[in-house]
C-alpha cells in the first residue's frame, strides 16, 4: 500500500509540473492574441478602404481587356494554404488539412505557408510549388513576395484562379477554415459612382491597384490566420490546464483513500493483536 500511495504522489506532482506549463502557455497564447488582434483590425479598415476604392473604379470599367478581372476558359487554381510553424494549438492545423483534402485536387499548384503544413504536404501526393517556413513574424514585404510569386503564374496564364485557404478568426472561441479568391477580381454588386472622374484612366488605375490590393489581401488573410492561431492555442491550454486540475484532484482522491485503508489496516491490526494478548 505504501508503494501505491508514493505512486500517486508521484503522479500528482508530475500532474502539476504539466499544470504550471500549460498554464504559463495559456497566458502567453492570452498576450500574443491581444497584440495580433489589434494588428489584424487596423489593417483590416486599410483594406477595406482600398477595396471600396477599386470598387467605384470597377463599377464605371467593364475591364474585358483587363488580365486581373477576366474570367478563363479552364480551371486550374493555384492556392496558397497557411498553417502554423508550432503545435500545441489544437484542431487548428487537422482542421485546415481536412478542408485542403475536401478542396484541393492533387494535380493543382500549391503554396503551403507553416512548417506543420510543410511536413504534412510532403508525405502526400500533392503538387507543392513552393513552401515557406518560419512564417510566424512574417511581415508585409514577406507575403508580398509570396503574393507576387502567385500572381507570376497568374500573369503567365498557368493558373486560372489564385485562392487562399486559412483559418478564419470569428471570435476568441470560434474559427473555421475558409478559401478567400483573390484573382480574377468581381465586379462588386450595388451603386455605380458614374460622376466621379479618374486620373489616369479607370484601367491604368486598376493595372496598379489591383497588385497592391493582392499584396494587402494576402498580409490581411494571414493576420486573420495568425490570430486564429493563438486563439486556437489558448484555448488548447486552457482545456488542457483544466484537465490536469481534474486529474490532479481524483489522484488526490485516490491518495486520500490508499491513505484512509492504510491508517484502517493498522488499526485492526493493533485491536487483533490486543485481542489476542
Amino acid at each position: 500500500m505504501g508503494q501505491s500511495k508514493q505512486a500517486i504522489k508521484r503522479r500528482i506532482r508530475s500532474v502539476q509540473s504539466t499544470m504550471k506549463i500549460t498554464n504559463a502557455m495559456e497566458l502567453v497564447a492570452t498576450s500574443k492574441l491581444q497584440k495580433q488582434k489589434g494588428r489584424m483590425e487596423k489593417n483590416k479598415e486599410y483594406a477595406d478602404f482600398l477595396y471600396e476604392t477599386m470598387a467605384k473604379i470597377m463599377s464605371v470599367y467593364e475591364g474585358e481587356d483587363n488580365i486581373y478581372l477576366q474570367q478563363r476558359d479552364f480551371d486550374k487554381p493555384l492556392y496558397i494554404v497557411f498553417t502554423s510553424d508550432t503545435g500545441l494549438c489544437g484542431g487548428y492545423n487537422s482542421n485546415m488539412f481536412r478542408y485542403v483534402q475536401e478542396i484541393v485536387n492533387e494535380t493543382d499548384p500549391v503554396i503551403m505557408v507553416g512548417l506543420k503544413g510543410v511536413n504534412w504536404i510532403s508525405k502526400r501526393n500533392y503538387n507543392c510549388v513552393h513552401t515557406e517556413i518560419a512564417f510566424d513574424n512574417a511581415t508585409p514585404v514577406d507575403t508580398d513576395l509570396l503574393a507576387n510569386k502567385a500572381m507570376e503564374y497568374y500573369r503567365n496564364g498557368e493558373v486560372s484562379r489564385i485562392c487562399i485557404l486559412y483559418t478564419e478568426f470569428v471570435n476568441s472561441v470560434s474559427f473555421e477554415p475558409k478559401t478567400m479568391q483573390l484573382l480574377p477580381m468581381t465586379k462588386p454588386e450595388g451603386k455605380a459612382y458614374k460622376e466621379i472622374l479618374f486620373e489616369p484612366s479607370p484601367k491604368e488605375i486598376l493595372n496598379e491597384l489591383i497588385p497592391m490590393y493582392v499584396c494587402n489581401m494576402t498580409y490581411s488573410t494571414f493576420m486573420r490566420a495568425k490570430t486564429a492561431e493563438q486563439a486556437s492555442r489558448r484555448m488548447a491550454m486552457e482545456n488542457a490546464t483544466d484537465n490536469a486540475q481534474e486529474l490532479t484532484d481524483n489522484l488526490l482522491l485516490q491518495y486520500n483513500q490508499a491513505r484512509q485503508a492504510a491508517i484502517t489496516q493498522e488499526i485492526t491490526e493493533i485491536v487483533a493483536g490486543a485481542d489476542a494478548l
